[in-house]
């Protein structure tokens, strides 16, 4: 639907590192081999972190290459995982406040000028503050609308100024029946 493939090199991503806080990314992925992708793991501490649903979804659809062909293919991706997913079919995955705003401080010690948060909830203060760290800088931060329906509440990072609040579209480009 967005036809990235028929992007401008221009716009591909080159030299641009994006944070995507999310659960672990597997690098090895068909959609992912040969891109440029560094993990770290804030929920075990482990050097190569578990391949969960969720985050390499994103990854590939931000800087995929391969069968998935992503915005950003030429980008540099840092995968925090910042989130344990508790369920592979769905990648539904839990993180806390701490370790939200803890990603959020190594993007920016890591000069990324994009942060991903495919998260929402209430307006955490901690995560807030970091997020708002973030904006002040100039990094463009991305959010989840949420899928709570239209009647929902707002949904925390993506309500808070400065962040670019993103939903889903159905087949016929109208807005998710389930978006905030």
């Amino acid at each position: 639907k967005i036809r990235a493939d028929v992007l401008p090199p221009a716009v591909r991503g080159q030299g641009v590192t994006i944070a995507l806080i999310d659960s672990g990314v597997e690098r090895a992925h068909e959609s992912l081999k040969g891109d440029h992708v560094t993990v770290v793991d804030l929920v075990s501490g482990k050097e190569t972190p578990p391949s969960e649903t969720h985050g390499t979804a994103l990854a590939s659809i931000i800087a995929g290459s391969g069968k998935v062909q992503g915005l950003a293919p030429a980008a540099d991706i840092l995968a925090i995982r910042a989130f344990a997913e508790i369920d592979p079919k769905t990648g539904a995955s839990e993180s806390d406040s701490f370790r939200l705003a803890q990603a959020v401080s190594l993007a920016l010690e890591r000069h990324a000028r994009i942060i991903n948060l495919s998260i929402g909830g209430p307006n955490d203060q901690l995560v807030r503050m970091a997020v708002e760290q973030a904006v002040l800088t100039g990094v463009v931060v991305v959010a989840a609308a949420g899928n709570a329906g239209p009647d929902a509440p707002p949904v925390y990072p993506a309500a808070q100024t400065g962040v670019i609040a993103v939903t889903a579209t159905d087949a016929k480009d109208r807005i998710f029946d389930g978006a905030n």
